[in-house]
């Protein structure tokens, strides 16, 4: 990640130079999945609950296991409904 793509700490760039927020995961491509949930989340309306049931069933990936820690959780949860975005509780 170059020092150009970092906007503020908690965004990060992908490969596209497409901002991503900084879930908590481990690696950039584990934030580019979880913010690919976030993505669908907010096209698609979802609920809180089918997001968490996302985040538990990528979490089943080793790659992808801390899906489901209670940082990321929390992460995901307020950029979704602590903001006051389209995602039901």
């Amino acid at each position: 990640m170059s020092e150009s793509c970092q906007v503020d700490p908690v965004r990060i760039c992908d490969e596209g130079r497409r901002i991503i927020m900084n879930y908590g995961m481990y690696t950039d491509a584990g934030n580019s999945v979880v913010d690919s949930i976030v993505e669908m989340a907010r096209k698609h309306q979802l609920s809180w609950h089918t997001v968490h049931d996302m985040l538990e069933a990528i979490s089943l990936e080793e790659a992808y296991e801390e899906a489901n820690d209670t940082a990321v959780r929390e992460a995901v949860y307020e950029t979704l409904v602590g903001k006051r975005n389209t995602v039901d509780q």
